[in-house]
């Protein structure tokens, strides 16, 4: 429908509407979910069914809310028509599903029959138009004026939809790109946690969490695979799609495939996150994909300052709890210098203290990165390196609590073999080269001591 819809088509896509959101098509991929969880591991058995009722009652929801969010007229804004060679701000409300993206850039050329019938419509539809039921909890225009009873509705049936859509093979929303799958399950819950306090909702959302993060490993293996120039038959070849995806080795890039102003949006998801959450597991796995390495430095910089200044790194999940592999989070060692040196001062400020104790994703992220640069690093990133070696130094000297913290990051991938011993010594040879003073130096002393060395 994305391809052939287009100007003067709407009936046509009602028609299709009614078809696709017939409760008895529902019927068909629900019972396709059941298979599909099982045979893919994305979930324990599922112990709820969808009443008759219900089935009508999404099947009413979704067809209302995909004619009202992609078939209404739109409306004329006020500043158009007065001078289109005006360049008038963007409002700084974030999209959440951008529909006007490709009519945008058409604003300053000459108007044409086909311009002139498009300019009030949202067709042809984008390739993400489906995932917008899962996000219709989050309304802040307005647009729809529905009751927020009505607007769960919508996203509990779009979560059903979805993930019956992607049972079925060759369905429309396989073609849509991951990062618009993991925005729409964020936007989902950045206004309200009403969806992950329903049972069913939750059973659902954490099935497309495991899914997308199978899909995100796949990624990251073709990745790792072409990097080498090799070919897997376990691994097999990328699609077209998946090339443009892997192309760029932060292929989870919101900032540029979502809105330039996605740290914003990144921010207010955090901070519902610290109020309302209550470190619930699903909605942690949530923002812990933004610390993902395959995420834009920005938008991962802008969640971990989020979180640390929230004070709750600690309510993010184990490493092995969240959303994809462990090594998507951990590999390749992080070289952004600001994210090195906020990570630092998260464990200088004592704010990882309680992530480290809860073994949270936050503090192993932490210390593995950290690790890595300062023991890792070439010799052009020596002055960073020598400046985190004297912050944890400091830290160490004012706060003994730290004691462990420090030995598990001077120990982090150091094998229990033959050739430890040789290791250490060089990483202890690292941090006397960082010590500026005598005190310093007495505090890598005491470390080493205490590791027996």
């Amino acid at each position: 429908m994305s391809l052939i819809a287009g100007p003067g088509q709407v009936s046509m896509l009602e028609r299709a509407f009614d078809i696709l959101f017939e409760s008895s098509a529902l019927k068909c991929l629900n019972s396709s979910i059941h298979d599909f969880v099982s045979k893919k591991e994305l979930h324990q058995a599922f112990k709820w069914e969808v009443s008759e009722d219900e089935y009508l009652l999404f099947s009413s929801a979704l067809n209302s809310h995909f004619r009202s969010r992609w078939l209404a007229i739109k409306k004329k804004h006020k500043h158009a028509g007065v001078n289109s060679n005006v360049n008038v701000p963007k409002p700084e409300t974030l999209e959440t599903i951008q529909e006007e993206t490709e009519l945008t850039e058409v604003v300053n050329q000459p108007c044409s029959t086909l311009v002139m019938e498009w300019a009030h419509q949202r067709l042809p539809l984008p390739m993400h138009w489906i995932l917008s039921a899962v996000c219709s909890t989050e309304d802040p225009k307005g647009t729809f004026s529905v009751s927020a009873n009505y607007n769960i509705d919508v996203s509990r049936a779009g979560l059903i939809f979805l993930l019956g859509l992607e049972a079925i093979s060759a369905a429309p929303c396989l073609h849509t790109p991951l990062v618009w799958k993991m925005h729409a399950l964020s936007v989902s819950i950045r206004s309200s946690m009403d969806l992950l306090q329903e049972d069913r909702s939750k059973d659902i959302f954490h099935a497309l969490q495991e899914l997308y993060g199978q899909h995100m490993n796949r990624l990251c293996e073709k990745y790792n695979r072409s990097q080498y120039i090799k070919k897997d038959k376990c691994v097999g070849t990328a699609t077209l799609d998946e090339e443009k995806q892997i192309n760029s080795l932060d292929f989870l890039r919101f900032q540029e495939k979502i809105h330039g102003s996605y740290t914003t949006f990144v921010e207010s998801l955090v901070e519902q996150f610290a109020a309302v959450s209550y470190g619930d597991a699903i909605f942690g796995r949530q923002v812990a994909i933004y610390l993902h390495r395959r995420v834009e430095p920005t938008v991962r910089l802008a969640a971990w300052n989020a979180l640390s200044n929230a004070y709750v790194l600690e309510l993010l999940p184990p490493l092995d709890k969240c959303i994809g592999d462990t090594q998507g989070y951990l590999e390749p060692l992080e070289d952004d210098e600001r994210i090195l040196e906020s990570y630092a001062k998260s464990w200088t400020s004592g704010v990882l203290d309680k992530a480290g104790q809860r073994d949270s994703m936050a503090f192993t992220l932490a210390k593995h990165h950290l690790s890595g640069f300062v023991f890792q690093c070439s010799t052009s990133g020596k002055t960073l390196q020598n400046k985190l070696v004297k912050s944890l130094l400091r830290c160490y000297a004012q706060k003994r609590h730290h004691e462990a913290m420090l030995k598990s990051l001077v120990l982090q991938g150091v094998a229990h073999d033959s050739q430890s011993s040789t290791e250490l010594d060089r990483r202890f040879e690292i941090l006397k080269e960082a010590c500026e003073n005598s005190s310093l130096l007495t505090e890598v002393q005491r470390l080493q001591t205490s590791l027996g060395q």
